[in-house]
């Protein structure tokens, strides 16, 4: 099988295992676009919209209905930056904060449980490859970067 179907393979695979593919995701209320922008905002202070389109690589037409309705549902706040005015900064709400806890609580169980069946090696073996599987991709990615912006300074 060709490197491209083992991976696309194993995207099936995975988003199956997790579920990803449901309309809600561990059993809850909430997308997985909801899920990771309720993650996003929880990691870092100070984001705005134009931060979670960027990060997520989100549609922002998306992206502003789902903070409307988080916003409605009083899950976050936006504020105007201390920095910049005309930037607004997105936070959670403790309403929002409490989502998240339990999304994260939720995501750590269902990975327990699919860990559950291995033996200590076999996680720790599972573990590394995802880990070297990140490292490669990102200098892949890089190294593409790199040759396209040679490539672009040749050109001009």
């Amino acid at each position: 099988m060709p490197a491209i179907e083992k991976i696309r393979s194993f995207n099936r695979f995975y988003t199956k295992q997790l579920g990803l593919l449901d309309n809600k995701i561990l059993k809850t209320q909430y997308s997985l676009a909801e899920a990771r922008i309720f993650f996003e905002l929880s990691q870092k202070d100070g984001l705005t919209a134009s931060d979670l389109v960027r990060e997520l690589r989100i549609d922002a037409a998306y992206l502003s209905r789902i903070l409307a309705k988080f916003e409605d549902k009083k899950w976050l706040v936006r504020r105007k930056s201390l920095k910049d005015s005309r930037k607004l900064i997105i936070e959670l709400t403790s309403k929002g904060r409490k989502i998240y806890k339990e999304l994260e609580e939720a995501s750590r169980q269902q990975i327990d449980e699919l860990l559950l069946p291995l033996s200590p090696i076999a996680t720790d073996t599972l573990i590394s490859s995802m880990g070297g599987w990140c490292i490669k991709f990102y200098q892949v990615k890089t190294m593409m970067i790199t040759l396209l912006f040679v490539h672009m300074q040749q050109v001009i």
